[in-house]
């Protein structure tokens, strides 16, 4: 594993775990949830290296270890800018990239491939943010409270700080990994309101995406979620051009730390070893 930095567009400075395999077949860039960052798939990207594939597990601006202010951005355009540049730091490593992108991430994430194509050889999505449970989500008042605390901001040239509705134990329920959750530092647990609204606008771009993209697109899913909403996820691909893949893992909202972490990992390796070529399932049995 490398500890690895790199410029977006604008100059802000990346930071990315790299997991280079030795004899690479491919790359698989991932992009982080929102509270979480690169740290949270050394397990993962350990795995995958061992086994051919070469992992870059990137960091946002405000997150983890890349420069900005924690749990901010400056416009929906900053996550792009992020995205792009990881995308291309993954290139360096290999022609054929794939694409990762847990939960909050699938919000810029499928934006990107329908308008970038061509960089990607397919899309994997964890327990995509698409459709959120009630208790994982803003309430409507507190949606209304986000635009006023952003003119406020602008009023008084301060960033006010809306704590996230996401609970530790919405992650993982019990056990190490939620002392570990519970220990993180770097973890993002509050956000501005300019952050709150660009995450908004990329909302919009994601759903406008999702029925125009037709790169082969992999869904995993956990059963006992509890910050995504799996019916609705399903619902909301049905229409989806491309092959597609579903898949749903006996595990809670990260499949990272479950007892299902390695069936997930190994799923991901058949997908990347061959299986984005030829998934396609009938859309009556999503």
């Amino acid at each position: 594993m490398e500890s690895i930095r790199f410029p977006a567009s604008d100059g802000t400075s990346l930071h990315a775990l790299l997991f280079r395999a030795a004899d690479s077949r491919a790359c698989l860039a991932i992009a982080h949830g929102l509270q979480s960052h690169a740290e949270w798939y050394r397990e993962t990207g350990e795995y995958l290296a061992a086994r051919g594939i070469t992992v870059l597990a990137f960091d946002r601006r405000g997150s983890g270890h890349s420069d900005g202010v924690p749990g901010d951005t400056a416009d929906a355009a900053d996550f792009q800018r992020d995205l792009d540049a990881a995308i291309n730091r993954a290139r360096a490593e290999s022609p054929d990239v794939h694409l990762l992108a847990n939960c909050f991430a699938t919000r810029f994430v499928l934006p990107y491939a329908n308008e970038h194509p061509e960089s990607l050889r397919s899309i994997l999505i964890t327990s995509p943010a698409t459709d959120m449970k009630s208790q994982a989500d803003y309430s409507f008042l507190e949606r209304l409270w986000i635009p006023v605390a952003w003119a406020i901001d602008q009023i008084r040239g301060a960033q006010m700080r809306i704590r996230t509705p996401l609970k530790d134990r919405f992650f993982v329920s019990s056990g190490p990994w939620l002392e570990w959750i519970g220990r993180d530092s770097l973890g993002v647990r509050t956000v501005t309101p300019r952050f709150l609204l660009a995450a908004g606008k990329s909302t919009c771009a994601m759903y406008r995406s999702v029925d125009k993209i037709q790169l082969p697109l992999f869904v995993l899913l956990a059963s006992h979620d509890a910050i995504v909403e799996n019916k609705g996820i399903r619902d909301r691909f049905r229409s989806y051009l491309g092959s597609l893949k579903m898949e749903e893992f006996p595990s809670e909202h990260m499949l990272e730390f479950g007892e299902s972490a390695g069936s997930y990992r190994q799923a991901v390796i058949d997908w990347i070893g061959g299986g984005y070529r030829t998934a396609s399932i009938p859309r009556s049995t999503l």
